[in-house]
């Protein structure tokens, strides 16, 4: 379908975020291309398609919101509200942690629930013996989460991260993806050093598990909000950055990380050495390109490390 109204061959990374958000529904496509289309957002100034087109840039088009919001006004308005909380959690949440999210009697949740399971807007399955509702299609979620303004979207997603802590207890840093992702959405309604914790925690777990894109992103988003007094934390950030960039193969990217760390370790009045002489590290993030070649064709660990 996007080849025929396009002209042209679609990427794949255009086709899967398309895919994700309509799930290959026609009508949901078709609305989709033609909202993008009118906001020039699927094609380069050459006419081709773009690569880096990410999800958030994929908003609810009209006509999709018209019919969802058709399908919504069939529930009652306790269970619209229900529902638009629930579109913060994500796709899919398990029933404790909406319990945990809105403060409603359990009955009445449960009946909210029940009429949305009916309506179609919803499913629910058991895992693990939990409880678990998934929105039946994205476009219902995105349509309830498109009738919040900002501020109280970034509410939110903060009270969604309040929610997960309360129910994780001391085990809340296993679900440290989830909490950092909703507390870098909810903005400045969120305090900086908690998001910034969950954000730096979730990198490392996503560099444990070799997912290297996922753990530049949250480490980049760590470093936008790091405190800037702060420096030795800010350097002992960009050393981590500059692992997951050289992981994703920006080695060029990596090494400035570590030469601008190295630079605020020995201008700190009591630095915190990298794991390496500051000769060394000097030497892969300012040796020039003939020493960059070099590193280039190492396959071993990063030269800094935040720790001795």
């Amino acid at each position: 379908m996007l080849r025929a109204r396009s002209g042209q061959e679609p990427p794949n990374a255009i086709v899967d975020v398309i895919y994700r958000e309509t799930e290959g529904n026609p009508f949901f496509v078709e609305e989709t291309f033609q909202y993008l289309a009118e906001e020039g957002k699927p094609f380069d100034e050459a006419g081709q398609w773009r690569t880096d087109l990410e999800v958030s840039e994929v908003e609810v088009p009209e006509g999709v919101r018209l019919v969802v919001g058709r399908r919504l006004e069939r529930v009652s308005e306790d269970c619209r509200k229900v529902l638009a909380s629930a579109a913060a959690i994500g796709r899919a949440f398990s029933f404790a942690l909406l319990g945990e999210l809105i403060d409603v009697d359990e009955d009445a949740l449960l009946d909210a629930v029940d009429e949305a399971e009916r309506a179609g807007l919803v499913t629910s399955e058991a895992i693990s013996g939990e409880a678990q509702i998934t929105f039946a299609h994205e476009q219902i979620r995105q349509t309830l989460l498109a009738n919040f303004s900002l501020p109280r979207r970034q509410r939110l997603h903060l009270q969604v991260a309040d929610a997960i802590e309360r129910s994780a207890g001391d085990g809340a840093e296993q679900h440290a993806a989830s909490i950092a992702h909703h507390l870098y959405q909810s903005g400045a309604a969120a305090g900086p050093e908690r998001t910034v914790r969950y954000l730096v925690l979730a990198g490392d777990q996503a560099a444990a598990a070799t997912a290297f894109e996922d753990s530049l992103r949250l480490f980049s988003n760590a470093l936008e909000l790091h405190a800037a007094e702060d420096q030795r934390g800010q350097a002992d950030l960009l050393i981590k950055r500059g692992v997951a960039r050289r992981s994703v193969g920006r080695w060029d990217d990596g090494m400035d990380d570590w030469g601008e760390a190295l630079t605020i370790y020995e201008q700190s009045t009591t630095p915190r050495r990298p794991g390496v002489s500051a000769t060394r590290c000097r030497s892969t993030s300012r040796g020039g390109c003939g020493r960059r070649k070099r590193l280039r064709s190492r396959s071993a660990a990063s030269p800094c490390s935040a720790t001795e």
